[in-house]
């Protein structure tokens, strides 16, 4: 809950330099590379061989979707101004944990500052919320040609709309049995279009999937206003009171993570 003018995402509590470090540490120990440019070159390398596109790094004029998880965005502002509202019942969920403007810098300065890439062809958001105003404006301050996407027509407030497809990009294979409000969904248009995903999350407890190691993030990358409708695969669909556990049991986790157009486009994790 709000406690005075204190928050875990504040600039104050966090040391920008430590978790660029961080990052970029991560980036090299995950491919045993020498630098964060050889580290991105093997790492799209290796997602264009998985994908049939041969042994070829990231060419400009390719688009990286980068999912951050700012789910709380969609009840926890004023849809004003995109701002927290710090009062009455929101004030109770001011330290929910979602990805935070350092981290999402961090990731960025990896791949603009170090490997190259075009600011122009980065699209970041959070399709089924919005991208707290907070964030926007300590990212915005940095890259200002970054595509900041939004749901909905903020375009006074620096974003750029997200456009609904034409059709159903994700077929559940449970048909409606589990999940009955939840037989397909539509991706955006740009989402979809995306020559690679990143699917930035952050680990934390959950009151209804339990871990998923970041598969969930993905349940917030529809067109849809909520996750309603795929609640029901989940362990504790009423949150915190498992009554569907156990194995040979419908996820729809696994089909997100099956789809072309979600887990195996997912170039990072």
């Amino acid at each position: 809950p709000v406690r005075k003018e204190d928050g875990y995402f504040l600039p104050k509590n966090n040391n920008q330099q430590v978790i660029d470090s961080m990052m970029r540490q991560s980036l090299i120990l995950l491919t045993g590379k020498e630098s964060v440019y050889q580290s991105w070159d093997t790492i799209f390398r290796y997602f264009n061989i998985q994908h049939g596109k041969g042994d070829n790094p990231y060419v400009s004029g390719e688009y990286i979707f980068i999912k951050i998880n700012q789910g709380g965005a969609g009840w926890l502002t004023n849809l004003s101004t995109l701002e927290r509202v710090k009062t009455g019942w929101q004030a109770d969920y001011y330290g929910m944990s979602e990805s935070i403007p350092q981290t999402i810098l961090s990731l960025l300065k990896t791949l603009i500052d170090d490997y190259g890439v075009e600011q122009q062809y980065i699209l970041i958001g959070d399709p089924i919320a919005h991208i707290y105003q907070e964030t926007y404006t300590y990212l915005h301050s940095v890259y200002p040609d970054i595509n900041y996407m939004d749901k909905a027509d903020y375009q006074s407030l620096g974003r750029i709309e997200l456009h609904k497809s034409d059709h159903a990009a994700l077929i559940y294979s449970d048909k409606g049995v589990r999940m009955p409000n939840a037989v397909r969904d539509t991706l955006y248009s740009e989402f979809e279009e995306a020559d690679y995903l990143i699917d930035m999350a952050c680990l934390k407890a959950h009151a209804r999937a339990g871990i998923t190691l970041l598969a969930k993030n993905h349940f917030g990358s529809h067109v849809r206003n909520g996750a309603d409708h795929l609640h029901p695969s989940l362990l504790a669909p009423e949150n915190d009171v498992v009554t569907n556990g156990g194995y040979k049991k419908y996820r729809a986790l696994t089909d997100i993570m099956g789809s072309s157009k979600l887990g195996r486009k997912t170039l990072l994790y």
